[in-house]
């Protein structure tokens, strides 16, 4: 057989051998779900409270009940908290698998001064 035709042959098993793999697919899959406990803060909910305006009644009424009051009434700090636990999965079939699992503690915190809103932050 010639040198042209032995090259060319090895091309073609070499582009089957490639291609095969390719064209049975390979089963990729992934996952992830995340469960809140606690007193859930919505990401910008936090913002229906006006800083110099809204009252602890208010801010109650718009963001649930706290987690925790620290002071006295008109000068105090509401505090809401939760968990964020998330849990994410992949795998490629036959080739690899894995999981993984985060835990994230998190706080909403409105400080009140005379009464209305002074400050809020997120932890």
């Amino acid at each position: 057989m010639p040198r042209s035709h032995a090259l060319a042959r090895s091309a073609v098993l070499a582009l089957a051998l490639t291609a095969v793999p390719a064209a049975t697919g390979c089963l990729i899959t992934s996952s992830s779900s995340s469960k809140f406990s606690g007193e859930r803060v919505s990401p910008g909910a936090d913002r229906a409270v006006v800083l110099g305006q809204s009252t602890p009644d208010q801010a109650i009424a718009a963001l649930g009940e706290p987690t925790s009051r620290v002071g006295e009434p008109g000068n105090e700090t509401l505090t809401w908290r939760w968990t964020e636990r998330t849990k994410s999965r992949g795998s490629v079939f036959l080739v690899f698998g894995g999981a993984s699992s985060t835990t994230h503690d998190r706080a909403v915190h409105i400080a009140f001064e005379d009464g209305v809103a002074a400050r809020r932050w997120r932890d």
